[in-house]
């Protein structure tokens, strides 16, 4: 029998009813006053960062065409890309925000049991940074956080949910940027009683405290012996399995130690590595705690994949709120 064949209107619907799973119902209107309507600002967007052509004028061209054709009974969307990423940057921030809450609740709905890595609920966060056109607005605006000869980025901070290893909130600024001050922002869109899981360079003992301070918990590698942990923020001392963090401004003030607890790992090649936890033998054993830093590892190949398998190692707008909006649509797509 022969199969009719498909034609392009047909995966264009398609393509429709998929991204509609994970759009947000309601607050994304189809119809709009002007040319660009919320739903159809987000599908062309998000189609842009599907695109594999190299400029953002044939990337708009090639989602805007798709769009067209996903929505042929409505009002054709404007044709220049100037018009569209200046509608899109000045509400980008509403939307998204909206979609972001969607794709974060879809998550939960369909993580099942690994909602949960064992008995924790579990995030991993790491930063990377991301490069920008060596234009004078994103010199001043990105600033460069490498080697002199370095171009403008963006540092990128971003959540990953161990359980399911897809990402959950991210922040971004610029190159010089602090990962501790970008992560504490982002930790209103953390569910309740999260454990935290990052690399050494995110320890210490304001980052710390601030975390605990907002219910959540902390799993960080560390230096293994003293003189590497004074990176934590101060005085430091130990006891056992235990470490206590309590710089001299903070003892003048009367604030209390942060006190951490130490678990030492070694692997099949007997090389250490030290690992800080706010939890108990009782709350996270070392097992726990082994399988746990592991699955950390997976916001690297995370990251591995933003910049390799969907080639957005780089953004190309030529101005900072442009290269921002840019990254942050294509977190969103990605």
């Amino acid at each position: 029998m022969n199969r009719p064949r498909m034609d392009a209107r047909d995966y264009t619907i398609q393509l429709r009813q998929a991204m509609r799973q994970y759009l947000p119902r309601q607050g994304l209107p189809l119809m709009g006053k002007g040319r660009w309507s919320d739903r159809i600002l987000v599908t062309t967007i998000l189609l842009m960062v599907f695109s594999s052509l190299g400029s953002l004028q044939d990337r708009f061209a090639e989602g805007r065409s798709a769009v067209v054709k996903m929505y042929s009974s409505r009002r054709r969307p404007g044709q220049t890309y100037a018009g569209f990423i200046g509608q899109l940057t000045r509400h980008s921030t509403r939307l998204l925000e909206l979609v972001a809450q969607a794709l974060r609740q879809r998550m939960i709905c369909r993580a099942g049991a690994s909602w949960k890595v064992g008995r924790h609920l579990a995030f991993g966060v790491d930063g990377s940074k991301s490069d920008a056109p060596r234009t004078t607005a994103n010199r001043r605006g990105l600033k460069i956080g490498g080697k002199r000869k370095s171009g403008p980025q963006q540092l990128l901070v971003t959540l990953l949910h161990l359980g399911t290893g897809l990402p959950w909130a991210w922040r971004r600024g610029e190159a010089t940027a602090s990962e501790r001050g970008l992560l504490l922002t982002l930790l209103g869109v953390l569910p309740a009683g999260t454990l935290l899981v990052a690399d050494a360079g995110f320890i210490g003992y304001a980052w710390g405290r601030s975390i605990l301070g907002a219910g959540h918990q902390i799993l960080v590698r560390a230096g293994n012996n003293v003189r590497l942990l004074q990176g934590l923020g101060g005085r430091v001392r130990t006891k056992g399995n235990l470490v206590y963090v309590w710089p001299e401004a903070v003892q003048r003030r009367g604030d209390e130690p942060l006190v951490l607890r130490r678990i030492i790992l070694v692997d099949s090649r007997n090389r250490r590595m030290c690992l800080l936890t706010s939890l108990s033998e009782a709350e996270l054993t070392i097992e726990e705690a082994r399988e746990l830093y592991r699955r950390r590892w997976g916001i690297e190949v995370f990251f591995r994949g933003l910049k390799q398998t969907l080639s957005r190692r780089k953004m190309l707008s030529d101005s900072p709120a442009h290269a921002g909006v840019e990254l942050d649509w294509t977190m969103a797509g990605y």
